[in-house]
């Protein structure tokens, strides 16, 4: 049965690797532009999940508040290991349209959860119904907090919010960072904040209607309070939102979006490097290279190592990986990409990424609108691409969850659970979880045996050489799995190429048991 389902697959690929060992199925599917993605045993995709690469702690409940709706979470360490952690709560005892406000927790190393802390209605902000959150702690230990002030009073004009603990005098303090009226029409503009190597905050948010379309705005604070907001997105853009803030060096951010066409049934990912010193910006540039369907909308970047910035994004049911180089100011597309579901539905993935001191990519996501709504992870790195993903939360979840290394040299996940209406107010009681791991402890990596075949030199000039055993035939493809030339073949072949024109193409070595797929370079 599983062979039948391994070649029913294979006739749908372009190019693939399909591996029988004895009634394990391992393949490796290569797309047209070679990125690679692991499967293994199509016949039961959500138990191949369950892989044990890493130990996760059991998901302990965060939020306090019984039968109220926790979400719009953020997580981050400060310099002794504390963990410090922000999110939307409805808080009884609060006034009728001023429930929902943004609570602050912490644990120190080795402690237990603080007590919750309303945290948004300092230095006399009024108070208001708050969402969305995004924490950021400076080398100072000072902690940084923006988020959605949502006006309750029909105007629909909404702020983003700013709320500083100054670690040295112990104090708390609230502001409005977006100007002084609201301007934010949207409760899916998702402000985010980071800071300089000068410990110069950065805060970004979508949205924003002050110039008559929803644009995506940057401001900062030097010391001398927060700027007047700088436009990131296109100034005709129809919609823009969802943006990420990334500090890259040299007093400067990396900020990536999303902007929809003038259609508005569309999305394409761009991004600007925004100069904090000189106060300049970078012209607009894509990240993904076409624009996707207006449901496949989300996306991530994290800082990967001094030189690099990793960005994932999401085509439907498919997460894919690319890089962007501070020093040369290029960006990159990996080869390497993972289908994070197989089945009829349009799935939407909703993924967080973080990386190790080792520039290791490691992804928490869920896939949304499908039957399965667990907590998720995979790792990833630029030799071996994406692991295989393991699910570390079966709680039924359809929000993004949130996953930061932190000092202590831990993964520390954060997500809400979709619970029932259990209050039957009409609305769904979601609740705040924490969950960790330890990758000092071995990662189990899920090996891929695959057949002994060498095929040399690569890039090559003329000649391609292929070594294995029971080799029957060898294709040429293009790019788009064309089939170009076909060669019977024996244990040791040597393939003439001279007679193709410079670029990638695919070699497929056919086997008595296997196919194997290589994207090679001819020079």
């Amino acid at each position: 049965m599983k062979t039948k389902i391994a070649f029913s697959i294979l006739f749908f690929l372009n190019a693939c690797i399909i591996i029988v060992q004895g009634q394990e199925l391992v393949t490796r599917e290569i797309d047209k532009y070679g990125r690679v993605s692991y499967k293994k045993n199509f016949s039961d995709l959500e138990n191949d999940f369950n892989t044990k690469s890493l130990t996760w702690t059991t998901a302990i409940k965060i939020s306090d508040y019984v039968n109220e709706d926790s979400r719009d979470m953020d997580i981050a360490m400060s310099s002794d290991s504390t963990l410090h952690i922000v999110y939307c709560d409805d808080v009884p005892g609060f006034p009728v349209g001023a429930e929902q406000r943004i609570i602050y927790k912490s644990k120190p190393l080795g402690g237990n959860w603080s007590t919750d802390l309303v945290i948004d209605e300092f230095s006399g902000v009024s108070p208001r119904n708050n969402h969305e959150s995004s924490i950021y702690i400076s080398d100072n230990d000072d902690i940084h907090i923006v988020f959605h002030y949502w006006a309750y009073d029909g105007t629909f004009k909404d702020q983003i919010g700013y709320t500083k603990y100054d670690k040295l005098n112990n104090l708390w303090s609230t502001e409005i960072i977006s100007g002084n009226t609201g301007t934010v029409e949207s409760f899916y503009n998702y402000p985010e904040i980071t800071g300089t190597e000068l410990n110069i905050p950065v805060a970004v948010w979508g949205y924003d209607n002050r110039n008559g379309n929803d644009e995506v705005y940057l401001t900062f604070n030097k010391g001398t309070g927060w700027q007047t907001p700088i436009l990131i997105s296109s100034v005709d853009s129809n919609t823009a939102r969802y943006p990420r803030v990334v500090s890259i060096g040299n007093n400067k951010v990396f900020v990536a979006f999303q902007e929809y066409n003038n259609n508005g049934d569309s999305i394409a990912i761009y991004y600007r490097i925004f100069d904090v010193s000189l106060e300049t910006m970078s012209e607009i540039m894509p990240i993904n290279n076409q624009r996707q369907y207006s449901y496949n909308y989300n996306f991530d970047a994290t800082r990967k190592d001094n030189d690099n910035v990793f960005i994932s994004y999401n085509i439907q049911d498919t997460l894919y990986a690319c890089t962007y180089n501070i020093i040369n100011n290029t960006l990159s597309q990996s080869p390497y990409f993972l289908r994070t579901n197989i089945n009829s539905y349009i799935n939407y993935n909703l993924v967080s990424a973080s990386s190790d001191d080792n520039g290791a990519i490691h992804i928490a996501y869920t896939i949304w609108n499908t039957l399965s709504n667990s907590v998720k992870y995979v790792k990833y790195t630029d030799t071996d691409g994406f692991g295989t993903p393991q699910i570390i939360s079966t709680k039924y979840n359809s929000d993004k969850p949130v996953i930061r290394f932190g000092k202590d040299q831990k993964l520390h996940v954060v997500f809400c659970d979709n619970s029932e209406d259990t209050n039957n107010d009409g609305y769904l009681d979601r609740e705040v979880y924490y969950l960790s791991s330890d990758i000092t402890t071995a990662y189990q990596e899920i090996s891929f045996e695959r057949p002994s075949i060498k095929i040399f030199p690569n890039p090559v000039d003329d000649y391609l050489s292929i070594e294995g055993s029971s080799i029957n035939n060898i294709e040429i493809c293009d790019i788009t799995g064309r089939v170009i030339s076909s060669t019977k073949s024996d244990s040791l072949s040597k393939i003439d190429l001279s007679w193709l024109s410079s670029g990638i193409y695919l070699i497929k070595v056919y086997g008595n048991d296997y196919v194997v797929s290589e994207k090679i370079i001819k020079k």
